[in-house]
């Protein structure tokens, strides 16, 4: 559960950052192109439209690369001695902790 809910978390977390990108990008979109009110709320509708298509596409592409990851990982193990693979498990582990570090912040 506390796996399930940091993923939450850090899913929310970077959507937030996505949406923070997207409102610095209208920003200085509007401010190069001097744009109107009328082509600011237009552009405002295109971006949310495709956010939600790219995010759509990131849940599959995720799901494909996690899959790849762990075949990509049993393959390694699979030619490690016992020493070597208690060794990997420690290394992903770390690395893990890591990354999860990192999405916290």
């Amino acid at each position: 559960k506390a796996k399930v809910a940091k993923r939450i978390m850090a899913r929310a977390h970077q959507e937030k950052l996505g949406q923070e990108d997207g409102k610095m990008f209208m920003r200085i979109l509007a401010k190069k192109c001097d744009l109107t009110s009328l082509q600011k709320e237009e552009i405002k509708k295109i971006l949310q439209s495709k956010r939600s298509q790219m995010q759509e596409i990131r849940k599959a592409i995720r799901g494909k690369m996690q899959a790849i990851k762990g075949e990509t990982e049993r393959e390694i193990a699979n030619l490690l001695t016992p020493e070597q693979k208690e060794q990997f498990k420690n290394f992903r582990e770390e690395a893990l902790k890591r990354h999860r570090m990192r999405e916290s912040f």
